[in-house]
């Protein structure tokens, strides 16, 4: 049976190696996404005195938000392929 947990774990794990996950972001993010997410953490940055998180959970939102944005392009993707097929 599939370990979520463990496949978790080592993939975050991985990401520790700095050029691994410049690799990953190469290989995953294109330009416009980087740009998007480099925006919203301007947006999050300018609104963080009004927002009371601390840190880790700041972290964790941002990284649930690019989550659901990743799974939203992934569907929104497939909707427009399924469409044109």
């Amino acid at each position: 049976m599939f370990d979520k947990s463990k496949a978790i774990t080592e993939f975050l794990k991985s990401l520790e190696d700095g050029n691994n996950t410049s690799k990953l972001f190469e290989e995953r993010l294109d330009n416009e996404l980087f740009m998007f997410f480099n925006k919203y953490a301007e947006i999050i940055m300018e609104k963080r005195e009004n927002i009371i998180l601390d840190d880790r959970e700041l972290i964790t939102s941002s990284m649930i938000v690019g989550y659901l944005i990743k799974s939203f392009l992934d569907r929104y993707e497939l909707e427009k392929t399924l469409s044109i097929s």
